[in-house]
């Protein structure tokens, strides 16, 4: 083949004077009437037709073209400049000949492909696009017609799920102008890049070909496809493999980027016809930021971020992913998988990213719920899609074999796998091992090498992999959960008192003062230090964030409250994040991080300690009553002080629970330092685009980077969609589905909002109790939580650590995720007022609009006509606790 350039055609319509006329229509064109429009284009096209060649430009062509032999079949094809842009393909616009033969037929061909920049279509595209008319310009591509016996189009990524790992063929008999112009409904298959199977595939109907006209002897004519041929498969199994090769080759040579190929086979020959990158599709490479991962992924598989709802809140980067997910992944085949013997589940891929979530393979919670005691079954199987929950929760129960798990605890576990062994381990980390999960010092880190900095970021990684192997798995995962359970069943059970919350006031709060308790105690005394003060509350509203507390040592109460604020960094400078992920700052990180914190102690005059007395109290007494109430029950004081064991070891649990959370901040947060070092490289050395872009790439693919070992187009690629869809996802802007099958979201069919009365009322679960009316306040990220006022009742995706603050201000909490022990639950329990948990919350709500929430159903109403407001029924408020 040959190609007429560009300046062919500028030639083209200079010297034959066709420019000037042109121009002349184009400004005339009125845009807002389509048969005008179309009436001035025609007239432009027909300029074409009725031009000669100028000069010897139409020799030229027949001359390429008879090289080509003198009975040779030609494609004649446009090819716009502006053609396959990022943001504008002009896909279709511009016109293509097949089957043309001679010299002459050629020359028409060219002239009408370059008059089909002057479509109505084409026009009108191009104004919407902003492209100046008289600079588009078009070449045309001469190639020998490949007068194929199938044809199709194959995607080198799936353009539907945006899955990188997977190719998308469509296939149909004759030549390829039926799939692309989709006249034709094609075959359909799904093929996995890694090693080229078919995923699925669907049968078109095919009841259309484009063929030679074996009439005319040229050109091509529609025709229908014999009946017998419609319903037979396009392909073979070795040419759909020979097409993944071919993929996989011209993926490769386009810098990895996926393609959008157009492609024949004749006479068994395979022929590649054209390739562009795919647009319109916001490719991410999820898939590789689960490389770390061994097995395959079935493809088939369904995955669950319910999990992860519970322990990984928030928006979830590819470089936390990487390394946590990965320790979490086989930290866990070694850890539960071992102890409860879980042979189904052991070599399949567990875990999976995607668009800022990180989910869970459906079948290790599946079997979970089935290795579980049946009192337990009904709340894990909320990690499980509704058709899986029934067969899950009625699969047959061994106690011989449960009490075998415990034994394999002990052996597997010989230091850990005791109900108090983990407890003493873990003793032994807070007071031996503050400094190694510390890590080095910020001065430290410039020191090492590239090399020394990735080894000193593995070896935190461990530090923090062994830890969850000594302490989360026996302890969290097994003796926690089921002596909670037990103890949850002694009080349904044996207690025979008139309190409906009698359980989850026991276990509210914690008897000691935790690490969080603590540190609300220093902001609670910072806040009634800014309160008592008219010059730093005057300055705490006129300055903000850095400038406030700059602005300290300038008075002698600032001085006193900057005294205070220094000792806070020293003591919870790793906290204060608004998620899990090192993404976000820490209060040693950014000044509006502890201001945002000050700003709900400085509003709430609520002293910790004094909620702190008071949940001590309410529980004494509860507990008080209910032991009188077991003791009066056959073999009461057997049982009696079996309640009292498992309540003390529950307690201890959620202490110990808040105060391990507070330490391995502590190691987190010497990894994002870490990471922050080498992202100083990175920048430093011109590597990336934005302070941000190295948390958007993996472990692995941020070391190449900073190597020079990276291809830097596919690197640039991959930061771009990752960013986006972490930014939709953070800003709450998109919210990733519950539960996911082949990367798109596996629906429930949960009836959870209905309309009664004219209000509308959402179905959720509920995570404490209690019942109040009032405002709705929408917060989406963190640093939005100065809109909540005191009494308001807080709508939010989730919380952690760094929300607790606000929990001083708020009469009830909704998330979207989590579960009976998420932090938002915990603490509401712990405050004294209504939880719950509602799925679709912050799309349902609007912000400001007066709802009643029932803790005890899981229930939120949402008032049409607003009622006054009703009572708070909830208990009143309890201490400050994060044990989950």
């Amino acid at each position: 083949g040959f190609v007429i350039t560009t300046a062919a055609y500028r030639s083209f319509i200079e010297d034959s004077g066709l420019f000037g006329q042109i121009e002349q229509l184009v400004a005339g064109v009125n845009y807002d009437n389509i048969a005008e429009l179309e009436a001035q284009t025609f007239r432009i096209r027909k300029l074409f037709e009725a031009t000669r060649f100028p000069g010897s430009l139409g020799d030229e062509i027949v001359k390429a073209y008879a090289a080509m032999g003198e009975r040779t079949f030609v494609a004649v094809r446009s090819s716009g400049t502006a053609e396959d842009l990022v943001g504008a393909s002009f896909a279709g616009l511009h016109d293509t000949y097949l089957d043309v033969l001679g010299g002459d037929e050629v020359l028409d061909a060219v002239k009408r492909c370059w008059a089909s920049l002057w479509t109505a279509r084409a026009t009108i595209y191009r104004r919407n696009y902003g492209f100046a008319h008289m600079e588009a310009l078009l070449a045309v591509v001469v190639q020998q017609m490949v007068p194929s016996d199938a044809s199709g189009v194959m995607f080198t990524g799936n353009p539907l799920t945006a899955a990188t790992d997977e190719m998308v063929i469509n296939s149909s008999w004759g030549l390829g102008e039926a799939v692309v112009q989709g006249i034709v409904s094609p075959d359909q298959y799904t093929v996995a890049h890694k090693d080229l199977a078919v995923i699925e595939k669907s049968l078109g109907s095919k009841m259309v070909q484009i063929v030679r006209d074996l009439d005319a002897g040229r050109n091509v004519v529609e025709q229908p496809v014999p009946e017998a041929r419609r319903g037979a498969w396009s392909l073979t199994e070795p040419q759909v493999t020979a097409l993944g090769q071919l993929g996989r080759r011209v993926q490769a040579y386009y810098d990895e980027m996926p393609q959008d190929i157009e492609w024949g086979i004749a006479g068994g020959t395979l022929y590649l016809l054209q390739s562009r990158p795919i647009t319109g599709v916001d490719f991410s490479w999820d898939a590789e930021c689960s490389d770390w991962q061994e097995e395959i992924e079935d493809p088939h598989a369904k995955w669950t971020r319910v999990p992860m709802d519970d322990i990984w809140t928030g928006a979830i980067t590819p470089l936390m992913y990487s390394w946590r997910g990965e320790a979490w992944a086989y930290d866990a085949r070694g850890g539960s998988v071992a102890i409860m013997n879980l042979q189904s589940i052991k070599r399949i891929r567990a875990m999976k990213y995607f668009r800022g979530e990180a989910y869970e393979n459906v079948e290790v919670d599946r079997a979970w719920v089935k290795a579980s005691m049946p009192a337990v079954r009904g709340f894990m199987a909320q990690r499980i899609p509704e058709d899986m929950r029934e067969e899950a929760i009625k699969a047959s129960f061994s106690w011989f074999d449960y009490v075998k798990m415990y034994l394999r605890a002990w052996v597997l576990y010989p230091e850990v796998g005791t109900p108090y062994g983990w407890m003493k381990k873990l003793q032994d980390y807070f007071d031996n091992r503050v400094a190694e999960a510390r890590g080095l010092a910020d001065d430290q880190l410039p020191l090492l090498s590239d090399q020394e900095l990735e080894r000193y970021l593995r070896q935190q990684n461990a530090f923090e992999s062994q830890y969850n192997y000594d302490v989360v798995w026996p302890g969290l995962f097994l003796y926690a959960r089921d002596i909670m359970t037990a103890l949850g069943l002694i009080v349904q059970h044996w207690y025979a008192g008139d309190n409906p919350h009698a359980f989850t006031e026991l276990i509210a709060g914690s008897e000691k003062i935790t690490r969080t308790v603590e540190e609300h105690l220093k902001l609670h005394e910072m806040g009634k230090l800014v309160r008592a003060s008219s010059r730093l509350s005057r300055d705490f509203d006129r300055l903000r964030n850095k400038d406030f507390f700059d602005s300290l040592p300038v008075s002698e109460e600032g001085r006193e409250l900057d005294k205070l604020v220094q000792a806070f960094l020293v003591f919870s400078g790793h906290r204060g994040h608004a998620d899990r992920d090192i993404y976000f700052p820490r209060y040693a990180d950014a000044p509006e991080v502890l201001y945002r914190a000050l700003q709900a102690h400085v509003k709430s005059d609520a002293d910790p300690m004094i909620l702190q007395n008071s949940n001590n109290e309410r529980r004494e007494r509860v507990r008080a009553e209910v032991e009188a109430s077991i003791r009066r029950k056959p073999f009461g004081f057997i049982k009696t002080e079996l309640f009292k064991w498992c309540l003390e070891y529950t307690l201890r649990f959620q202490e110990y629970r808040d105060d391990e959370r507070y330490f391995i901040d502590g190691n987190t947060y010497s990894i994002r330092k870490g990471f922050l070092e080498a992202n100083r490289r990175l920048m430093e050395r011109g590597l990336v685009e934005t302070e941000r872009d190295f948390y958007f790439l993996t472990f692995k693919e941020l070391w190449e980077l900073l190597g020079n070992k990276d291809n830097r187009k596919l690197t640039r690629a991959k930061i771009r969609g990752r960013m986006k869809n972490f930014d939709d996802f953070d800003q709450k802007q998109y919210q990733p589905p519950k539960f996911l099958y082949r990367n798109r979201e596996l629906a429930e069919n949960l009836d959870t909002v209905s309309l009664i009365d004219g209000d509308m009322l959402l179905r959720g679960i509920p995570t404490s109790r209690g019942k109040v009316t009032g405002v709705a306040r929408i917060v989406k990220q963190l640093s939005q939580i100065d809109r909540v006022n005191k009494g308001e009742i807080l709508v939010a995706n989730s919380t952690d650590p760094g929300w607790t603050p606000v929990f001083a201000l708020i009469h009830g909490v909704i998330v979207e995720t989590g579960g009976l022990l998420s932090h938002s639950s915990c603490l509401a329990r712990e405050y004294g007022f209504p939880a719950a948990q509602v799925e679709g919350a912050l799309r349902l709500i609007p912000d400001g609009a007066t709802i009643t929430l029932n803790g005890d159903t899981g229930e939120v109403r949402v008032h049409n006509n607003p009622p006054d407001a009703e009572p708070d029924e909830s208990s009143g408020p309890e201490p400050l606790h994060a044990a989950a």
